[in-house]
């Protein structure tokens, strides 16, 4: 969907279920909530090319799963490509930064085997960022731009994913980064922006209410890693009255993300202490049935509770 991503996306296969995204959790990891093209591997892919390109690169390949020491930095093989080419909106990046999100360790680790089975040895990693050195001829990019963004997990599998020195992705997977972020800075945005996106925008169905003016957004964990952005966007990009929980010494932090009724998740009261409230949207970060409980009913009649992302 071009709005889960940072551009325009070819269409692909519309799957339809009466259990929406719950019929497929691995589109609400990925952050989307639509089909995606699907890339057909081939046992006869070649290197793909690009100006001053070496002869392997550095990555962490994964062999076996298990703990962080699983992965092994090694010389291994540019990303292949059948023919060797792109497709007219694939770029050629080469990382500078990549960020690890909770669904990496986890894949790591054999947590996700049964929902999201890997072909081992591969090359985990989903944010990057970094500089384009090779663009289809139908890409929103150039060669030379600095960029970030994400890797499907679908193309993760089928081609590598951002723990290495070079990745594939289809342009609509990034954007230009902003002069004023840092590379390191810029990869820790992708995965983590989306899912917040996803959850108060499709599931939230904030979208759908943006032109509401009486909106209110409940943030369990907002000085998470999702929760950071669920507050700006429903803040800034929404509209919304938001209130979220942290810890005290986070306070300040929300505060300054423009939150208007931080929540001491250590306070005594604190289950109680939106108990006549209502909002349209409660998006959980931090996970367990003892929240969902003690908050459905701050829920307002046609609100909306997205689940708590799937990797917290």
């Amino acid at each position: 969907m071009a709005e889960m991503s940072f551009g325009n996306r070819r269409p692909g296969r519309n799957v339809k279920s009466d259990d929406g995204i719950f019929a497929n959790p691995l589109k609400f990891i990925e952050g989307c909530v639509m089909s995606r093209p699907e890339y057909e591997s081939s046992r006869q892919n070649l290197v793909v090319d690009f100006p001053c390109r070496p002869p392997k690169m550095t990555a962490a390949v994964l062999s076996l799963y298990g703990p962080v020491d699983s992965l092994k930095v090694q010389q291994c093989d540019l990303p292949r490509l059948p023919m060797g080419k792109l497709r007219s909106t694939e770029v050629v990046v080469e990382v500078f930064c990549s960020s690890v999100n909770p669904i990496d360790w986890k894949m790591r680790k054999g947590t996700l085997s049964e929902l999201y089975p890997l072909t081992l040895p591969t090359i985990l990693g989903i944010d990057f960022s970094g500089r384009v050195v090779r663009a289809g001829e139908d890409s929103t990019v150039s060669v030379g731009d600095e960029v970030y963004g994400r890797q499907t997990l679908s193309r993760m599998r089928d081609v590598n994913g951002t723990y290495a020195e070079y990745v594939v992705v289809e342009c609509a997977d990034l954007a230009l980064k902003p002069e004023r972020l840092s590379f390191e800075e810029a990869a820790a945005v992708p995965q983590a922006c989306l899912t917040a996106y996803a959850a108060l925008g499709h599931i939230g169905k904030l979208i759908a209410k943006r032109r509401s003016k009486q909106k209110s957004v409940l943030i369990l964990g907002g000085s998470g890693g999702v929760g950071t952005f669920a507050v700006q966007l429903a803040k800034r990009h929404f509209g919304c009255f938001v209130a979220a929980s942290c810890s005290s010494a986070n306070a300040g932090l929300l505060r300054d993300l423009g939150v208007d009724q931080v929540l001491d998740y250590r306070a005594p009261d604190f289950l109680g202490s939106v108990a006549l409230a209502r909002f349209d949207v409660v998006l959980d970060c931090v996970g367990g049935d003892d929240y969902w409980q003690a908050f459905r009913t701050s829920l307002a009649t046609e609100g909306e509770a997205p689940p708590p992302p799937p990797c917290p």
